[in-house]
């Protein structure tokens, strides 16, 4: 999942709530600020088929390790009937 996050601004500013003017430099200013640098997660958008294809293994083996990444606040899904997830950069205490 790590390899195929990114970072999604619209969605990171929306859920972390921050105010960012889309309609100004401002954008292009967040990705050079500490904010970016230090920001908490990356966004997967890849689906659960996918996954499952890249590493070889069936969805109903890849259930209990997204429970086990979710356990340990690896992950979180920000869409429950879809395959978004959060992939945290650090381990979340």
């Amino acid at each position: 999942m790590r390899m195929s996050a990114h970072f999604d601004v619209e969605l990171y500013v929306e859920i972390e709530d921050l105010e960012l003017d889309y309609e100004s430099s401002e954008v292009n200013q967040f990705y050079h600020s500490d904010e970016y640098r230090n920001r908490k997660w990356d966004v997967c958008y890849t689906s659960i088929a996918e996954l499952c294809r890249r590493v070889n293994i069936t969805p109903i083996n890849l259930k209990p390790i997204l429970h086990q990444l979710e356990n340990h606040l690896l992950i979180e899904r920000v869409d429950e009937n879809k395959s978004i997830f959060k992939v945290y950069l650090k381990p979340r205490i």
